[in-house]
């Protein structure tokens, strides 16, 4: 992994936010928490991909269910009569 230096504008309150977390942290300087905060958004973007997939998969099931049958489902699940899949 390369470093790469980029010059990038934060409004007042972002500036305000990295540097009350940079004061909190203690040694972190400002690169470290833009570089939290990016791994942050990377995971989220994974996990929606993720999530997205699985939808796609399920609105390609052919499989329907009815809302009476889904929370019927869901009731019988949450008494615990029903192991959990």
């Amino acid at each position: 992994m390369r470093d790469e230096q980029l010059i990038v504008d934060l409004s007042g309150d972002h500036a305000d936010f990295v540097r009350e977390q940079v004061e909190r942290r203690g040694d972190d300087n400002a690169a470290d928490v833009v570089a939290d905060a990016l791994n942050l958004l990377q995971k989220r973007e994974r996990d929606l991909a993720r999530l997205r997939a699985a939808l796609d998969k399920a609105a390609a099931d052919p499989r329907r269910y009815s809302i009476e049958e889904v929370e019927a489902r869901f009731r019988k699940r949450s008494s615990g009569s029903e192991a959990a899949e």
